[in-house]
């Protein structure tokens, strides 16, 4: 059974390269349609094409290439702003209805899925799109076209949790049995043993220090600024030291990592806290590898975590916002520590707790060992062939 599969495999950790990579090291032919980026012939994967651009032009490029393969099955994914800007993620709906009219059987993995009643001038900002109140209606409108549309023409639908399957089931009214539940996968092992960054020039401000880690793109849904106050009650509250936090990633929006920045400086915490900027993969791999426990303080989430997935990876102890999938992903007080959104003492607490208790560390360490054997990809990848089989 030939299977084309439709995403992008660049970076190299991304979920779209190691779930191709899993499903063909289980056996499954598995024909990978990527974007025209060079870089996506050098991650390993056998197969590789480089069929579509990020544009408009996606369309008739899928189109044209499963003509010439003739595979049974295609398995797409949508997540906003994989075919590049607006109008390619209106012509998506119209690709699946296409393919399924061409006789092609579809399988579609939905990475956000989004309440009806989250579609707002907040989300509009978010996903870069133009921020007028009068856009909120039609932009349900084509959520709710989008979701119909793939429960109708798809043989299953993918989401990486029972809370996803349910937003479809209630907002969009798609059929329970055609949606398959399958978590974000998690990489099987971790290169643990890098050199100390010795080059890099957050370095010597670490440098003997026990820390604490954000990683991921500065953004204000990452509610960075919560973790921030909480370390500032902490210092105001106690005469131990604070655990050093490193901000790791580059930024979508400029203005709020400023704002970030004054907020450290206002609150007199510029020798407690280092913005690292985008870090190297190995730099990452030390700094996950070395943190005493890592720190996610979203305040909107719509999808799986790709960082939270490299958190298991390393299995290291983590503090999260119970808030959308990510009250999903864990077990608190077993595999982590979960706040409540917008709550500067919750994280006060929680990071004054993970600091000092070696024995809880260690509790969390082991839950979050079990969560990594479950979602290793090699599981991942079968569960996801035998999907396949099924349709």
């Amino acid at each position: 059974m030939k299977v084309a599969y439709v995403g992008t495999l660049l970076p190299e950790t991304n979920y779209f390269k190691y779930l191709a990579q899993s499903i063909q090291e289980n056996g499954q032919e598995l024909l990978v349609y990527a974007d025209k980026e060079p870089k996506n012939l050098t991650v390993g994967l056998k197969d590789v094409f480089l069929v579509w651009d990020k544009s408009p032009k996606f369309f008739f490029q899928i189109i044209r290439k499963s003509l010439k393969d003739k595979p049974k099955i295609i398995h797409l994914h949508h997540e906003i702003g994989m075919f590049g800007n607006l109008k390619g993620a209106v012509m998506f709906p119209f690709l699946l209805i296409l393919l399924r009219f061409l006789g092609f059987k579809l399988v579609v993995t939905i990475h956000a899925v989004v309440k009806k009643e989250k579609i707002n001038l907040d989300f509009l900002e978010i996903n870069k799109f133009p921020v007028y109140p009068a856009l909120v209606f039609p932009t349900r409108t084509f959520f709710t076209f989008l979701n119909k549309t793939i429960g109708i023409v798809s043989s299953r639908i993918i989401v990486h949790s029972e809370g996803l399957k349910k937003i479809l089931i209630k907002d969009y009214r798609l059929k329970a049995e055609k949606i398959v539940v399958i978590p974000h996968g998690v990489p099987d092992k971790v290169e643990e043993n890098v050199k100390e960054p010795i080059d890099s020039a957050w370095w010597p401000k670490i440098r003997g220090h026990k820390f604490c880690l954000y990683f991921g793109y500065l953004h204000r849904r990452k509610g960075l600024e919560q973790v921030i106050k909480g370390l500032n009650l902490l210092k105001l509250s106690t005469k131990y030291p604070l655990p050093t936090l490193i901000i790791a990633g580059g930024t979508l929006q400029k203005d709020y990592e400023e704002s970030l920045k004054k907020l450290v400086v206002d609150l007199d915490l510029a020798e407690d806290i280092i913005f690292a900027g985008f870090v190297s993969g190995d730099e990452l791999s030390w700094l996950l590898t070395n943190c005493v426990f890592v720190v996610a303080p979203a305040t909107y989430s719509i999808s799986a975590s790709g960082p939270l997935a490299q958190v298991i990876a390393f299995e290291k102890p983590v503090i999260l916002t119970k808030i959308g999938v990510f009250a999903e992903e864990l077990e608190d007080g077993k595999s982590a520590l979960y706040v409540q959104p917008e709550n500067p003492v919750g994280w006060e607490e929680a990071i004054k707790l993970m600091e000092k208790d070696d024995n809880l560390r260690k509790e969390l360490t082991k839950g979050i060992k079990e969560i990594h054997e479950e979602r290793k990809w090699q599981k991942i990848g079968q569960r996801t062939v035998e999907i396949y089989q099924s349709v």
